[in-house]
């Protein structure tokens, strides 16, 4: 069973931390109930290409209250001139980056996923069908 609720996006002003500084990195949080587990993170860096990583919803969200994540990434909450943030490491073989931004935005986008896709009922959101005939390529 699958449901056809609207996609959601949403864009936080991040900070990627530089040796000398921290410079603005506009970001999409976006959230596709047919991909009920995954938020996409878009980084729009000025003169850049856009970069996107797909983080799981739950290691996100556990990353607001505590150290979250593994391998090529990682949250966790923190402060930055007394406000709370919330950081994202992010690691590839093209190299890695710290970012950070509010962590009030962060949840509160997280809280809209949930009002669309409660927590523990993500399965009834996936078109089990559908990924089994592209995977099959029947489709």
């Amino acid at each position: 069973m699958s449901s056809s609720a609207s996609a959601l996006c949403s864009t936080v002003q991040l900070r990627l931390v530089t040796p000398d500084d921290s410079v603005p990195v506009p970001a999409d949080l976006r959230y596709d109930p047919a991909d009920p587990f995954a938020v996409t993170v878009c980084l729009r860096a000025h003169g850049s290409p856009e970069v996107k990583w797909v983080v799981a919803r739950e290691v996100l969200a556990a990353g607001l209250r505590t150290p979250a994540g593994d391998g090529d990434l990682g949250v966790w909450p923190s402060t930055s001139d007394g406000d709370e943030v919330v950081c994202l490491s992010l690691s590839s073989p093209d190299g890695q980056a710290l970012l950070y931004g509010p962590q009030d935005d962060v949840a509160l986008f997280l809280a809209r996923t949930y009002a669309a896709v409660p927590p523990g009922r993500e399965s009834l959101f996936l078109d089990i069908d559908g990924l089994v005939e592209r995977l099959l390529g029947c489709g």
